[in-house]
């Protein structure tokens, strides 16, 4: 599998306009209500949000179980954490070159040259239900074992992880390596560009693995032709979408950005003299025209072939064993959260909800201000007085103005950025910015890379707040720099990584310098903050109602008329959720368990609460699922009462 990236994605949905406007017809006397928002009363197929149909978001609380901590480590505990790290970070080739740095100093060897296993058989997936239950009866050996506090939470995170690991080989046809919205085809292209050269030796790795690729791909065809025969093949128009990025990705592959791209970076080496440099441009180019956009020409061909055999154009809910998926892997993975799918859904309604009153009472708060605010916001003009900077002026900016109510020291975290060139930034047009994790052994190094055709000047901000700091950048750096547990220092639990970014991107709107003026900078502040959330949570029970709930186009079309907003008929609202199940939770759902565990610390400390403090505490824990996390900060809270 190729290395997972942080990236936001364009304009939240591609398919979403906004009609998300305050007018005085829509604000009338009475009772409140969004103007330009229809707010139907009592409850839909799609909400709760008649009062005395909600239920508590909240779960009962449960005994958390009292563990006799020991006081040094466990010796034999350290060793499996260890060799569970090892084996993350040398099952391709990839994964490694971007988390360890130096290998040598770090004490770990090299792998030969590969992309991964990509055997989908039924003796391969045998083989992986054999390694997982191998790998959780190791862990299991220490359920009783003496562990100190840090290893006891370690323990826990990994249960819960391969419990979870357990439901989706289980159902691995589920599985779509090929999906539109973010699989291997996607993902190929930036695991190439960004692959360092520190050495010859790295050099010769990556021709090695583009020779790969064609093998690789062909390996997940096939797994992709089971699935046809087992009725869980994509919709058509997804089908469609792949075979179109295909010939996107094909076309000019003689001046492909890929070739550019080493070319640049072969430059740059001081190691190789100028006919080494001239010998493996030529050879690079003879094995990216055979084996890539030969394993791109098998795709698409493929795919051309197998169109017309899938059994569902709607979300996953449809497959067999679908729904019972979503529930018990996809939205507690993508999310973080122990909620139920219903809860959440209350939860992200009631949100929204909240979000109404609250921008109602802006429109009676500001009047004609608010009015401008909506004008400069439509017109994507809130940002001006940051157009024209540089990402990386941005990014420092960020790192020196924004730093108060976060635990950093005097020296600004180090990056470096690039920019997608015209071509590749087509190809990416759903992603406006990438961070790429920082190495596990140098959280020096820190690489974004940020989509400039197509990126809008008014979010550049926020996007690179989300991806650099106080986002990704800042939340990886800071946990590296903790010296976290081997295990701990591999975990990727996508809604605590995903919400913390856009929390705290959110944070960085109360000190944005609006238009370079002062006057309702709450006001402007808070607005776009509220509009952004909104939408977001949109997507999240969006998500829920496609995957989860089985909408139709119909039933998203008319709940998006309810929430103001409406679609692009260009677009097929239901491949959108359905090409990539769960993908939007991380940004939505993540977001509010991130919220809860903020206001749940401001309601109980009162005047005590510190955002500084709170920020750390989260920041400490590092990737989790939100009921670990949960527990860390009650622990914050009792301390500091």
């Amino acid at each position: 599998m190729m290395k997972m990236r942080l990236r936001l994605r364009k304009n939240i949905a591609a398919f979403l306009v906004c009609v998300f406007l305050l007018s005085l017809t829509g604000c009338g006397s009475g009772n409140a209500k969004a103007p330009g928002i229809s707010m139907k009363e009592g409850s839909t197929q799609f909400a709760t949000s008649d009062p005395t149909q909600q239920a508590s978001t909240e779960k009962p609380t449960e005994e958390e179980p009292e563990y006799e901590y020991a006081e040094g480590e466990n010796e034999e505990f350290q060793k499996f954490l260890k060799e569970y790290r090892d084996d993350v970070v040398t099952q391709d080739s990839t994964n490694f070159n971007s988390m360890i740095y130096d290998e040598e100093k770090f004490g770990l060897e090299k792998p030969e040259a590969t992309l991964g296993d990509a055997d989908y058989s039924e003796a391969g997936i045998e083989k992986a239900k054999k390694e997982l239950e191998e790998n959780t009866n190791k862990l299991l050996k220490f359920e009783n074992e003496p562990l100190n506090e840090d290893e006891r939470f370690t323990y826990r995170c990994l249960k819960d992880e391969f419990e979870r690991d357990k439901i989706f080989i289980d159902n691995i046809y589920l599985y779509d390596p090929f999906s539109p919205g973010g699989g291997n085809q996607e993902a190929l292209p930036s695991a190439l560009i960004d692959y360092r050269f520190d050495n010859k030796e790295d050099i010769d790795d990556y021709i090695e693995l583009m020779r790969q690729t064609r093998k690789y791909f062909n390996d997940l065809i096939s797994f992709e032709k089971t699935k046809s025969e087992k009725g869980f093949f994509m919709s058509d128009s997804n089908a469609d979408r792949v075979i179109e990025q295909c010939d996107t990705f094909m076309k000019d592959k003689d001046d492909h950005f890929v070739l550019e791209s080493f070319d640049l970076k072969i430059d740059e080496v001081d190691f190789l003299t100028d006919d080494e440099v001239a010998e493996y441009k030529k050879l690079n180019k003879e094995v990216f025209l055979d084996s890539v956009i030969g394993a791109y020409q098998d795709l698409k061909d493929a795919f051309t072939e197998l169109k017309g055999t899938g059994k569902n154009d709607k979300g996953i809910c449809y497959f067999e064993g679908g729904k019972e998926y979503y529930e018990k892997y996809i939205f507690p993975t993508r999310s973080g959260s122990d909620k139920t799918v219903e809860e959440e859904a209350l939860a992200l309604e009631t949100r929204m909800d909240d979000i109404m009153m609250e921008i109602a009472s802006l429109y009676y708060s500001y009047g004609e201000d608010y009015n401008e605010f909506e004008e400069k916001r439509t017109e994507k003009t809130l940002f001006s007085v940051y157009e024209g900077m540089s990402a990386e002026d941005i990014l420092d900016m960020l790192q020196k103005d924004y730093s108060d109510d976060y635990p950093v020291g005097n020296e600004s975290i180090p990056f470096k950025v690039d920019y997608m060139g015209e071509k590749r930034g087509k190809i990416s047009e759903t992603t406006a910015a990438y961070y790429n994790l920082c190495p596990i052994d140098n959280p020096e190094y820190n690489h974004i890379c940020v989509n400039s055709t197509n990126n809008d000047n008014d979010e550049m901000i926020l996007t690179l707040s989300h991806e650099g700091f106080p986002g990704h950048m800042l939340q990886t750096t800071y946990f590296r720099k903790s010296n976290p547990n081997p295990a701990r220092s591999v975990a990727f639990n996508l809604g605590y990584i995903e919400g913390w970014a856009v929390y705290a991107s959110y944070d960085t709107l109360d000190k944005v310098d609006f238009m370079g003026k002062e006057e309702n900078a709450a006001l402007y502040a808070k607005g776009s903050r509220l509009y952004t959330e909104y939408v977001y949570l949109i997507e999240g029970r969006m998500d829920i109602g496609v995957n989860y709930e089985g909408w139709s186009k119909e039933d998203v079309n008319k709940y998006m008329e309810e929430k103001g907003l409406v679609p692009n008929e260009d677009t097929d609202p239901i491949g959108v959720y359905a090409s990539d199940p769960g993908v939007l939770l991380s940004y939505s759902a993540g977001y509010l368990e991130m919220l809860e565990q903020r206001q749940k610390a401001e309601a109980e400390l009162g005047d005590k609460f510190d955002a500084k403090e709170f920020n750390k505490a989260v920041l400490d824990v590092g990737p989790c699922q939100y009921k670990f996390l949960s527990e860390k900060i009650d622990e914050y809270i009792e301390e500091n009462k």
